[in-house]
Formats: C-alpha cells, sequence, structure tokens
C-alpha cells in the first residue's frame, strides 16, 4: 500500500511539472526554432508560411501544424505546394505523427535524403508526393529503418536507383501497411526487394513505372497480408507467378497495362485462391488470349474489366450467375460477341458498362433497362442499327458518360432535363437526322458531340443555362443563325449550312465577364455579309476559323484586338482591302487569309510583331508591294506561302534567318500520337493542349492538299506566280531543313545557286518558268529525297547532271530549255560540247558560255564587220571599183546558177505532167 502511494505521488508531480512547463499553452521551443530553420530552406510562393513568424510565439498556432493538446508536441506537419529543399531540421520534432509535403511548384521541392526519417520514432504516415529525390539514393534503406511507418506515399518523386550492395534483409520495417511508388522509374532489380519490404503491407502501388521489363518477379511468399496490389502500366512480361496464388487475403487485383501474352484468363483465375473473396480484377491490356470463363464463382466480384485484349468467344447471361455484387463491366476491345435472351434480367445492378468494340448489336440491348444505376456507358463500334429507346433517352440525362458513337443509331435525339452532371455524351458519326434540341439543361454539359450525323434546320436551346466546355455540332446539317444563348469554351460548327453569326458575336455582355469562348471554328458553313465589328467581346479566343464561307467587305479592325488569338483562318472567302493592324496578336501562330481579294502592301507588323509565326498564308490575293525585309524576323517560320500575288522585286537574302528551316527540330518538340500539324491552343483558364488543324491547305509538288498526316514535319516556301526579280539568293541553300521551294512563274534571272545541294532534305524543287540560264549545278544531283523536280522553260543549257535522282524525272522536268542535253531528254548525247549539233557550246573550266552574250557577240560582230566594210570604202578611193566589179561578178554568177536551176525545175514538173 506504501509502495502504491508513493508511485501515486511521484505520477503526479511529473504530471505537475510537465503542465507547469507548458503553462502557457506554447509549442517546444526547440520545435518552433526546428520548423523557422526548415522555413529558411523554403521559397513561399503560396504565401502559405506567413503566420510562421517570431510575432506569433506559438508554433500550435502555425498554418499546417497541429500539437497534442496536453504535452503540446508537434505532431503533425502538413503543407502543399512549396518549393526549395527539405532539411535535416526536421529531426527535432521527436514525437510527429504524420508529415504531408506532398505537391509542389513546378517540381522543385526536394530533399538530398531521407535519413532523417528513421530518426523520428512515432511517425507513421507520410506523404512526400511529386517531391524531387533524384539525390535521395538512401530512400530504399531509409524506409527499412524507419520502423515506425505504417503508411507511406512518394509519387512522382523522380526516385533514383538504388545500390543493391547496401540492402540487406535485415531491419526490414515490420509496421508498414500501405506503401505507394506510383510514377517513379523503380529499376528492374529494385522491384524484388519491393516484395519483401514488409510482412505486414496490405496495399502496394507500384505502376507507371516505365522501365520495368521482364517477367513479374515470383515473390510473393512473406506478403500473407496483402489485400489489395496495383501494378499497372509497368511493362511486365510472361505469365503470372505461382506465388501470387498465396495471397489468399487478396481482395483487389489490378495489372492493367502490361504484357501478360503467355498466359490465359482461365490460368489466371485458377490460380488465384481467393475467388470467393476477390472483390476487383482489373487485367485490361495485357494481350490476354483464350476465352472469358464463367465469373459464377466469384460471388464478390464488384469491378471485372478485361478490355482491350485478344479475348474470343460468345458471352451470355451463364457468365454472369451469382454476380449480384458486380458494378463495373469491361469487356472493350475485344473479339466477343454479347448474346443475351430478350427477357434476360441480371443479377447486378451496374454503375459503369463498357463494351466498345463488340458485337452487340443490331438491336440496342433491351436488358439494359432495368440497370437504373448506370452512370458510365460506353457502346462505341457495336454494329447497332436502331434507334433510341425512349427509356434510355429519360436514362441519358442521368448520366455522366455516355458514348454511342460509331454506331448506326438513326431517328430524332434530343436532351432534356438534364438533373446532374454531365461530363461526356458523344453520339457522333451515327446517322441521327431532324431537328436537335437543348431544353431544361441548368446542370453542367462538359462536352458534347454529334458530329457527323444528320441533323438539320435550327439549332434549338430552350431553358438552357448550362456551362459547356467542349460543343462538336460539324458535319451536320444545320441551317439558319447560330443561337446567341450558345456558348461553350470550345465550339466546333464547322461544315454545316448556318447563315449568319451577327446576334450570336454581338450579344450584350458584361466587360468584367465577356464571352469564354476560347476555340470557335465555323469554316465550310453558308456564312455571308460582312463580319461586325464585336471582335472585343471575345478576348478569350485563342482559335477562330471562318474560313471557306461567303463573308465579304473589310475584315474588321476590332480583330486587332484578340491578344489571346493563336490561329486565325480566314481563308477562301471574297474578304477586300488591307488588312487591318494585328500586331497586338502576337501570340499567333498560325496566319491564313489565303484565296481572297485583299490588296495594297504586305504588312510591315507581320514581320515586326507576329515572330511567333509557324504558318503564313497570304496566296491568291492582290498583295503588290515587294517582299518586306523584316519577314526575315519571323525565326519560328515553318510554312510560308505568299503565291499568286503581285509581288515584285527581289528575295531577301535574309530569308536564311528563318531558324526552324536551318535547325533539326528536337524529338521531344514532336508531337506523339499524330503526324498532322497541330498548335497548342489554350481551352480554358487552366492551361494549353495540343490541337490538330484540320483545314490547313498548301500545294505540295505541285497537287493542293488540305491538312495530310505530312504536314507536322513539313518545311515549305511557296513565292510562285508573282512577279519577282534578280537572282535566287545564294543564302537559301543555308535553309538546310527545307522540304519544297517553289519559285516557278516569277521573272528571276542568273543561275541556279551552285551550292543548292546543301539543302539535304528538300524533296519539291519547282524554278519553272522564270528566266534562269546557266548550267544545273552538279550538287543538284546529291539531293537524295529530292522527289519532285520543274525547271522547264528557262535558259538552263548544258548537259544535265549525272546521278541517281535526275536521270528518274520525266522530260517534262526540263523542256523549255533549248540549250540543256542528256538523259532524260531525247537529244540525250552531248558531243563535242554541243546538244543537238546547230548550236556551238564554249566551255571554259566548269563554266558554260551563257547563250546571252553569244547571242550579243553574233550582233557585235555583224555590226563591227559591217562598219569596217563601209570606212574602207569610203576612205579607200582605189578599193571602189574593185568591190563593185566584185559585187557585179557575184550577182551575175547567182544569176545564172538560179536561171540554170530554175529551168532543169521547169522541164522536171512538164515532164512528169
Amino acid at each position: 500500500m506504501v509502495v502504491l502511494v508513493l508511485v501515486l505521488m511521484l505520477a503526479t508531480t511529473m504530471c505537475h511539472h510537465v503542465w507547469s512547463s507548458n503553462i502557457s499553452g506554447q509549442c517546444i521551443e526547440s520545435e518552433r526554432q526546428a520548423l523557422l530553420t526548415f522555413k529558411n530552406g523554403l521559397v513561399d510562393k503560396g504565401n502559405k508560411l506567413s503566420s510562421w513568424t517570431n510575432t506569433r510565439p506559438d508554433c500550435c498556432d502555425w498554418n499546417g501544424i497541429r500539437c497534442d493538446n496536453l504535452t503540446h508536441h508537434i505532431i503533425e506537419l502538413s503543407l502543399s505546394y512549396l518549393n526549395g529543399e527539405i532539411g535535416s531540421s526536421l529531426v527535432e520534432l521527436k514525437q510527429l505523427r504524420h508529415l504531408d509535403l506532398s505537391g509542389s511548384y513546378d517540381g522543385h521541392l526536394e530533399a538530398h535524403n531521407l535519413k532523417w526519417l528513421s530518426s523520428l520514432p512515432f511517425l507513421k504516415d507520410v506523404g512526400l508526393g511529386d517531391i524531387d529525390l533524384s539525390k535521395a539514393t538512401d530512400w530504399f534503406q531509409s524506409i527499412k529503418t524507419a520502423h515506425s511507418l505504417t503508411s507511406l506515399y512518394l509519387e512522382s518523386c523522380q526516385l533514383p536507383q538504388v545500390d543493391m550492395l547496401s540492402l540487406s534483409n535485415k531491419n526490414s520495417s515490420n509496421s508498414l501497411t500501405y506503401l505507394s511508388l506510383i510514377f517513379n522509374t523503380i529499376h528492374p532489380t529494385t522491384f524484388p526487394w519491393m516484395l519483401n519490404l514488409s510482412t505486414n503491407l496490405v496495399e502496394l502501388g507500384i505502376f507507371d513505372t516505365y522501365n520495368i521489363r521482364g517477367p513479374l518477379p515470383n515473390s510473393f511468399e512473406n506478403m500473407r497480408n496483402l489485400e489489395k496490389i496495383y501494378f499497372n502500366e509497368n511493362g511486365f512480361e510472361g505469365g503470372i507467378p505461382k506465388s501470387l496464388g498465396n495471397l489468399c487475403t487478396l481482395k483487389e487485383l489490378s495489372l492493367c497495362g502490361n504484357n501478360f501474352n503467355t498466359t490465359t484468363l482461365h490460368d489466371i483465375l485458377e490460380l488465384l485462391c481467393t475467388k470467393d473473396s476477390l472483390q476487383v480484377l482489373d487485367l485490361r491490356s495485357n494481350q490476354l488470349s483464350g476465352s472469358i470463363p464463367t465469373l459464377s464463382n466469384m460471388p464478390y466480384l464488384r469491378e471485372f474489366d478485361v478490355s482491350g485484349n485478344s479475348l474470343s468467344g460468345v458471352i451470355s447471361e451463364v457468365h454472369f450467375q451469382n454476380l449480384s455484387k458486380l458494378e463495373v463491366l469491361g469487356l472493350s476491345s475485344n473479339s466477343l460477341a454479347l448474346k443475351f435472351k430478350s427477357n434476360w434480367v441480371p443479377p447486378f445492378q451496374l454503375t459503369s458498362i463498357h463494351l466498345s468494340f463488340c458485337k452487340l448489336g443490331p438491336k440496342f440491348p433491351s436488358w439494359l433497362k432495368t440497370q437504373v444505376k448506370i452512370r458510365d456507358i460506353r457502346l462505341s463500334h457495336n454494329e447497332i442499327n436502331d434507334t433510341i429507346p425512349i427509356w434510355f433517352n429519360n436514362f441519358i440525362s442521368k448520366m455522366e458518360y455516355v458514348d454511342l458513337s460509331h454506331n448506326q443509331f438513326h431517328g430524332s435525339f434530343s436532351l432534356y432535363n438534364v438533373t446532374s452532371i454531365m461530363s461526356y455524351v458523344d453520339l457522333s458519326y451515327n446517322q441521327f437526322h431532324g431537328s436537335f434540341s437543348l431544353y431544361d439543361v441548368a446542370f453542367p454539359i462538359y462536352q458534347l458531340d454529334l458530329s457527323s450525323n444528320q441533323f438539320s434546320g435550327s439549332i434549338s436551346l430552350y431553358n438552357f443555362t448550362s456551362e459547356m466546355r467542349n460543343l462538336n455540332l460539324s458535319f451536320n446539317q444545320f441551317s439558319g443563325p447560330i443561337p446567341s444563348s450558345l456558348s461553350s469554351h470550345e465550339m466546333y460548327l464547322q461544315n454545316n449550312k448556318l447563315t449568319s453569326l451577327t446576334s450570336f458575336m454581338c450579344k450584350p455582355f458584361l466587360v468584367s465577364s465577356p464571352h469564354k469562348i476560347y476555340v470557335l471554328d465555323l469554316s465550310n458553313n453558308m456564312l455571308s455579309g460582312s463580319l461586325p465589328e464585336c471582335f472585343g467581346n471575345f478576348s478569350n479566343l485563342a482559335f477562330l476559323n471562318l474560313g471557306n464561307n461567303n463573308l465579304s467587305g473589310l475584315i474588321p479592325k476590332s480583330m486587332g484586338s484578340l491578344q489571346e488569338i493563336r490561329v486565325l483562318q480566314l481563308r477562301h472567302n471574297n474578304f477586300s482591302g488591307n488588312l487591318p493592324s494585328l500586331q497586338k496578336c502576337e501570340q499567333l501562330q498560325v496566319f491564313d487569309v489565303g484565296d481572297n481579294s485583299l490588296e495594297g502592301k504586305i504588312p510591315l507588323w507581320i514581320g515586326q510583331n507576329l515572330k511567333n509565326l509557324i504558318f503564313l498564308s497570304l496566296k491568291s490575293n492582290k498583295f503588290n508591294n515587294c517582299m518586306p525585309s523584316n519577314l526575315c524576323n519571323l525565326h519560328a517560320i515553318e510554312m510560308l506561302d505568299l503565291s499568286t500575288n503581285s509581288i515584285f522585286g527581289n528575295i531577301p537574302p535574309c530569308l536564311e534567318k528563318f531558324t526552324s528551316m536551318v535547325e533539326k527540330r528536337d524529338h521531344h518538340q514532336l508531337q506523339t500520337g499524330s503526324s498532322k500539324f497541330r498548335v497548342d491552343v489554350p481551352v480554358d483558364e487552366n492551361g494549353l493542349r495540343p490541337m490538330e488543324l484540320e483545314s490547313l491547305v498548301i500545294m505540295w509538288k505541285g497537287v493542293y492538299y488540305e491538312n495530310q498526316k505530312i504536314f507536322e514535319s513539313l518545311r515549305l516556301i511557296d513565292l510562285s506566280s508573282n512577279q519577282l526579280s534578280g537572282e535566287i539568293p545564294e543564302t537559301l541553300t543555308h535553309l538546310v531543313q527545307l522540304n519544297q521551294l517553289n519559285l516557278s512563274w516569277n521573272n528571276l534571272d542568273g543561275g541556279i545557286p551552285k551550292e543548292i545541294g546543301k539543302l539535304s532534305n528538300l524533296q519539291s524543287l519547282d524554278l519553272s518558268n522564270n528566266n534562269l540560264s546557266g548550267q544545273i549545278p552538279s550538287s543538284l544531283a546529291t539531293i537524295s529525297f529530292l522527289s519532285f523536280l520543274k525547271l522547264s522553260n528557262n535558259n538552263l543549257f548544258g548537259k544535265i547532271p549525272t546521278g541517281t535522282q535526275l536521270q528518274s524525272f520525266e522530260a517534262s522536268s526540263y523542256t523549255g530549255n533549248l540549250g540543256l542535253c542528256g538523259p532524260p531528254l531525247t537529244n540525250s548525247s552531248c558531243s563535242n560540247g554541243t546538244n543537238n549539233g546547230s548550236i556551238n557550246v564554249v566551255e571554259d573550266g566548269d563554266k558554260w558560255l551563257d547563250m546571252k552574250q553569244f547571242h550579243m557577240g553574233i550582233g557585235v560582230g555583224f555590226i563591227v564587220g559591217f562598219v569596217g566594210v563601209c570606212v574602207n570604202i569610203f576612205l579607200l578611193t582605189s578599193w571602189r571599183p574593185v568591190y563593185f566589179r566584185f559585187l557585179n561578178a557575184m550577182g551575175d554568177w547567182l544569176y545564172v546558177r538560179i536561171s540554170i536551176k530554175m529551168a532543169k525545175f521547169k522541164r522536171m514538173f512538164s515532164s512528169n505532167t
């Protein structure tokens, strides 16, 4: 009893000491100083550390800090989006339980080591996502020795390769239950160690690690508690290891985006010992083959997705017996035929169903009528030839994601009474017809795609107040004016029969709240008349295409206020007058006003202000001045088309400053997934998105093309059909990345540049119909990619250089040059320096005599000879009788010879008759 009293007294004294030492309620001073030291290594762009000052002594009140209510030790530090470096001062936070520093501006928060993790004995949860750990080579060993850790999240941390010699099976963490290393580069030799990091792991996520190749390690023997595995997008190959079958607590298995091509779905299901308890099975995109066995022995299955494999066979209601808990079903992109009885009532209620690229048609599946909880349905490419049932039309307004594209749905369709947010509705590439209406739509529809159907009539909107981000009504037959209430961040209305946009463009708006339209495509409609001066309402506009309409008059001056514009296409209309000033449109990358009736000078502001231009087309207008030398400031230009105007003067030698035609494009600059011409365009306030341009027109190898796949990598200059004169600048041969050069139908003279062979990437060269002279440079024969050549109708002469390329073109490429000889011309031999035996060509070294000089020499010689004879007769009187007797004798001789020939001719003619 006495001992008990003493113990109680001692405990009371200790508690009193702790309480009295923190009677003020402030945090521990050493921990406060540690936080201030930690702050010194950070850059606080978001002003999140404004409360971390000496004027606020209690650090428990600082932003991101939580303290224990009794001891006032810091137990939680939670901040995000910081820059700078995580220092070792955090080791002073001895009672820290939770640490979350995930997220950083531009990935500029870094830590050079993680050794301090093992010095925090009570630390349980750590989140360091998006922090740069590329220099923390001790990261794995630090995890192994942090014995108190239960949850660790290191997403997108640029983890470095582990030194395998420093690893051991000792001191492994026995407490870690949740580990996420997604979006890192895990070395294949490190991966097996991950599987033995902790025997208590419950959830393990290692996916999108990019460079793991080879089989999935057979190292699951000691992971008896594992319930969730996420090994997506790792590049695993071959089969599934047998030790995976020992995980009898497994509830969720996700292996999508690998290459388990040596096994079948049947083998995987047979291997698992948790078929009766498995809840999630995600095996998308693994090249699995074979058929899908019945799933009736997996009663707790909630998600089943095998989309994107090579599975085949017939799916019937037998496969889904006993699956009363199934919510997600994914069978897309397989060779599967779904055949269910017309009266089948599934045992489940799906929320998500993906059956695209399966054989589901021709009738719309009636069993879907029972699935009243569906929020995500994808039935594209299903060979359905039917109308949309009324009951399903009522379902659509409650769904979040609907994809019925690329079928043969017909009949009418309208969207009404939308009662929830709709992320995506795609009914494109069907045969819907008649009118289309949007009414009673108050919730956002982020993306609505009705393109490539046969909708007609006006676009009808009733009680439509929805926020829309992407609206695609292109390639239909909509007519009439554009509704003034229609608005979306992206509006694709091209290839319809729309006639007016005045009410749409000029509707009243608040200066503080202009139209949030970033992309507007109205090309290939029936718009006519002049454009209204209302572009001031569209300050966010970054993409505008009004090409291929019947618009006329002047281009509005207000278009010059579009300071965010990247793409401006006005081609193939009837615009006239001068170009308005667009000098404030400095973001412009694509500017196409070709095929109009614009006139005047090419504005100087193009070269002075539009220095981001990639594509510039002024073709087929009436511009009538010289080519401004400041166009050479367009260093980024890749396609320049000034053809078919009245531009005169010389070609500026400074075109060699077109940097993009000189330097080879870096690999990372090329857009992946498509080879069409693309431009980064803002489509909302959050950033840029690469956008394919569908209506760029260029002449390529003598034929007009509209945005073919070759466009992305092309660099071309087209100055054809103008009145340019002078010589071709030798500096053009510096544009070594140039693919096409067209200078035809001008008045250029002089020779073809000697060093033209430097244009090693040239595929198309047209210099025809000029006044070029001299020999074809031998270097032209060295351009191995050249596949289109026209040098016809010039004054070239001499032998066509011998090479692989030049003899492969047709003779028409060289015709109209009287002095040329050699294959492929019919006068293929060039003997004695002549081309056909009638014209002598003098050779001096590597230069042939210019034909103009040859003709001038003949004229000068005749004049000199004639004047010389006349002077001699006039000055030397003794020569006169001799000269005239010579002329009389010559005349008599000619008379006699002609008379004899005529007599013989008459006798021959009379005898024949």
